[in-house]
């Protein structure tokens, strides 16, 4: 309401002005004015530009730079700030102890909850129509995580978004092994995998296992001809007696996997019997795709 003034007559002690009493009413009224509309009736809240933590909230008749394109000084809050609705930002100031942090925005946010202590902000959810400007959004210094439903780009922009795998080549050999005698080592590949082909330089019978123990007690009992006993560990086999390089396509393809309690968790473990007629090295290649971390 408008501003009450105190009659004071129309010359020096003529009578005509207003009584001590009504004198004082007005005062009264004046300063009530003030403290309801600067605090809460009592106390005030809002002194030389800084408001203070009111259950109420902030409360104006006058632009403060709030909602205005004309703000020529800093609004400083001291306690809780919630942002409901859509509110545009050019610059946010979270000040610390000894620091001041600034958030520069460009677009809209939409928000129910800004929080932070000591210059840093903790949680922010933002909304949709956010624009990031070109110098990014910074998760810390060679640490953070940014986590979101769903990621978009242009094809070429995100970076260290994990990506389907491609398939590989993996590949071990033996030592020299005699005519008709048996070799084993481990391939380093996957803790498991998808096997489409196996590629061998030279006449062997090759064998794949699960874990260095199946692999044991398959090539003291079992002959060539014979198929492994289902749950044995065999994951696959092939043999030719051609010299020279040969490729087998697995069709369709075989899921392999480590099961070995003892060994690296990504060894494949294989066995090859040399079916040349001289000793010689045999070198193993899989084709292969990584099914697990």
């Amino acid at each position: 309401m408008a501003k009450i003034g105190i009659d004071t007559g129309s010359s020096a002690n003529d009578g005509t002005g207003d009584t001590l009493r009504a004198g004082a009413g007005v005062i009264n009224h004046n300063f009530n004015e003030i403290y309801n509309t600067y605090g809460d009736g009592t106390n005030l809240t809002s002194i030389a530009g800084t408001f203070k933590s009111n259950s109420l909230g902030i409360h104006t008749l006058r632009n403060v730079g709030l909602g205005t394109s004309t703000s020529t000084s800093i609004l400083t809050v001291l306690g809780n700030v919630d942002i409901n609705g859509i509110t545009t930002i050019t610059q946010l100031g979270v000040i610390g102890v000894t620091t001041t942090q600034h958030l520069n925005v460009t677009g809209v946010i939409t928000s129910s909850n800004i929080t932070g202590t000591s210059a840093t902000i903790t949680s922010a959810l933002v909304g949709s129509g956010v624009t990031i400007n070109n110098t990014g959004l910074d998760a810390g210094i060679g640490a953070g995580i940014v986590t979101a439903k769903e990621f978009y780009g242009d094809g070429s922009n995100l970076s260290g978004i994990a990506t389907l795998p491609s398939r590989v080549v993996v590949s071990g050999a033996s030592t020299s092994i005699g005519i008709g005698s048996t070799a084993k080592f481990n391939i380093a590949g996957y803790k498991s995998y998808n096997l489409f082909k196996v590629g061998i330089t030279s006449a062997a019978w090759v064998r794949i296992y699960t874990d260095a123990a199946s692999r044991d007690s398959d090539i003291t009992t079992r002959q060539e001809q014979t198929d492994p006993t289902p749950g044995s560990g065999v994951i696959a086999e092939v043999a030719t007696s051609t010299a020279g390089f040969s490729t087998f396509i697995m069709s369709p393809g075989v899921i392999g996997w480590n099961n070995d309690p003892v060994s690296v968790a990504s060894s494949i473990f294989v066995a090859v019997t040399n079916k040349e007629a001289a000793a010689g090295v045999t070198t193993v290649n899989l084709t292969v795709l990584q099914l697990e971390d």
